[in-house]
């Protein structure tokens, strides 16, 4: 397509082939520089995502100490089968998977937060329109003005 375009505009314009070679190089590094900062968005996404990860391990291996320690401390501080065995032992389970749930909810919310937050950045950033663009646009309005 932008050989078509590229042969078109040599062929119907009075614009010299070193212009219009210069031009497309310009696009093209645009192009590249883009590609690049759109690895480096996903690299930051990439980073949040194993962080949240990370954390979350974290704090499921805290609760997973804690609930054993809950069981140890049962067993050594109650008689097994009795009343109060009973009863602390239907909390300690309850209790654990409660926390890893917060624990989880939290996390997935921060981690939508500072993603919708990437994202307004992102947007921000294609909404602005460059000076590149703006010449590049001026470029496109001769050519139609001569056709």
């Amino acid at each position: 397509m932008e050989r078509a375009h590229t042969h078109y505009l040599i062929t119907h314009t009075k614009i010299s082939n070193k212009k219009i070679f210069f031009k497309i190089k310009k696009i093209k590094k645009a192009k590249a520089r883009k590609q690049v900062k759109m690895i480096k968005t996903e690299l930051e996404i990439f980073t949040m995502a194993k962080i949240t990860m990370d954390t979350y391990q974290a704090r499921y291996e805290k609760a997973k100490k804690k609930r054993e320690e809950r069981f140890r401390n049962l067993n050594a501080n109650y008689k097994p089968g009795s009343p109060l065995f009973l009863e602390e032992r239907n909390k300690i389970t309850p209790d654990f998977e409660a926390e890893i749930a917060k624990a989880r909810n939290d996390l997935m919310s921060e981690f939508e937060d500072s993603l919708m937050k990437l994202r307004a950045v992102e947007t921000a950033k294609v909404a602005a329109i460059s000076n590149e663009t703006k010449n590049m646009m001026s470029v496109l309005d001769c050519l139609k003005d001569r056709t």
